[in-house]
C-alpha cells in the first residue's frame, strides 16, 4: 500500500494512509507499551516500506521540549578519551542505563572552540560532566541551559556529584609505600594528570595548580603529601609531573627521563594505572628491580594494572557511571554519592 503520487512522508500522511492517529504513530516509535505488538509491527513495516523512519527529532524537540538525548562532557579530547581504559569502562555503564531507557549518548569534548559554530550542545536533555573540564566557560554554558547537570569526579556548586575519596585512596596508598620500602631513604616522584590548565607534560608550577575542588588529582596529590610529611618527606615542585599524553611512547620517554636522573627514584606516586605499566615496563626495560630498588604505584584498578603486577587503588569505574546515568535520568535523587575504593597490594610495592 504506497502513497500516490510520492508525497514527502509525513506523520499525518501516513496517519491517513493508515486509518489512525497521528498520536498512534509517534507512539508505534516513541512509546511502543502503548500499543498491540500486531498494530505496531504493521506501521513499522509500512514506514519502513515508504522510507519514513520515524517523527523528526526537531520537530519533537519543540512539542515537547525533549530530544532523548544526553551529552557527556568529557575532560579530555575525544581521541585521548576513546584510548583510556578507564572513560571506556565509565562510558560503557552509562551506555548500559541509557539503553534500557532507550535515550541516546552525544560524546562532547571540553573544548570551547567545538561548540562556536553548530552550537550542538543544545541538543542534549541533561549533562553528565565527566572530570573538571579545563575551561569553566563550559560548566558556565551548560548552566544557563538550566537542564539536569551531573559531575562526576569532581565538584560544582550544587549539582548532584559522583566521587570517590581521591585524597584518602592517595594516603593509604603512599603509607603502604612507605611501610615497605628497603631503602633508608625515600625519593618519591609523582606522576600526575591533568594538575594545572597547562596543558603540556612537565614539572609542576605551584602557582598554577588546580585547587583541590576542582581537581581529583590535586586531592590525590595532596593525599601523597600528607602521607609523605608524616615521615618528614618534603615533595618538590620538581618531583611532581603532569603528564598529558596518553600515548605510551611519550609516556615512556618522560619516565625513562625521570628514573635515569642523577638522583635515583624509589617511588613512582602514579596517578593513573596506565603510568604505572608503562612506568614498570620502562623500569623493566633498565633493569631496575622491582620492588626494591624501585616500587610503582598506580591508581584506578584497570584489569591489565592487576595482570602485570601493579600495586594499585581500585576504584568502582562502572558503579560511577552507571549511577551518573542514573542520577541524570533522575531514575535516582539529585543528590551526590561518594564511593568506596579498595588498595589492592600486589608486587609493585
Amino acid at each position: 500500500m504506497l502513497m500516490t503520487n510520492n508525497p514527502k512522508p509525513t506523520l499525518k500522511n501516513i496517519a491517513l494512509q493508515l486509518g489512525v492517529s497521528t498520536a498512534t504513530i509517534s507512539n508505534a516509535f516513541n512509546k511502543p507499551d502503548q500499543l498491540s505488538a500486531m498494530l505496531r509491527a504493521s506501521i513499522l513495516e509500512y514506514c519502513e516500506e515508504i522510507g519514513y523512519l520515524g517523527p523528526s527529532m526537531a520537530a519533537r524537540s519543540l512539542r515537547t521540549g525533549k530530544t532523548g538525548v544526553y551529552g557527556i562532557i568529557l575532560s579530555d579530547d575525544l581521541s585521548q578519551s576513546l584510548m583510556n581504559p578507564v572513560a571506556n569502562q565509565f562510558l560503557s555503564a552509562i551506555a548500559g542505563v541509557f539503553d534500557e531507557q532507550h535515550v541516546n549518548m552525544l560524546l562532547l569534548a571540553s573544548d570551547p572552540q567545538n561548540y562556536l559554530v553548530n552550537q550542538i550542545d543544545t541538543l542534549a536533555d541533561g549533562f553528565i560532566v565527566y572530570g573538571q573540564p579545563k575551561d569553566n566557560s563550559i560548566l558556565v554554558r551548560l548552566e544557563k541551559q538550566s537542564k539536569p547537570i551531573v559531575t562526576v569526579d569532581f565538584a560544582y556548586k550544587n549539582y548532584p556529584a559522583i566521587n570517590i575519596n581521591n585524597h584518602e585512596a592517595a594516603y593509604r596508598i603512599t603509607k603502604h609505600a612507605i611501610e615497605r620500602t628497603l631503602s633508608p631513604k625515600i625519593n618519591p616522584v609523582v606522576l600526575g594528570l591533568h594538575l594545572m590548565r597547562d596543558s603540556h607534560s612537565t614539572s609542576i608550577d605551584n602557582n598554577k595548580l588546580f585547587n583541590p575542588l576542582e581537581s581529583i588529582s590535586r586531592c590525590r596529590l595532596e593525599g601523597y603529601k600528607q602521607a609523605l610529611q608524616e615521615v618528614n618527606i618534603d615533595l618538590k615542585e620538581q618531583a611532581i609531573w603532569q603528564i598529558e599524553q596518553y600515548e605510551e611512547r611519550i609516556i615512556k620517554t618522560i619516565i625513562r627521563g625521570i628514573i635515569s636522573g642523577a638522583e635515583p627514584v624509589n617511588l613512582l606516586l602514579c596517578m593513573s594505572d596506565k603510568i604505572a605499566i608503562a612506568a614498570l615496563e620502562v623500569a623493566t626495560e633498565l633493569q631496575i628491580n622491582i620492588p626494591n630498588d624501585l616500587q610503582i604505584v598506580g591508581f584506578d584498578g584497570i584489569s591489565s594494572a592487576l595482570e602485570k603486577g601493579i600495586t594499585t587503588i581500585a576504584q568502582p569505574i562502572k558503579e560511577k557511571g552507571t549511577l551518573a546515568a542514573q542520577v541524570c535520568l533522575g531514575i535516582k535523587p539529585q543528590q551526590s554519592i561518594m564511593l568506596n575504593t579498595e588498595l589492592i597490594i600486589n608486587v609493585s610495592a
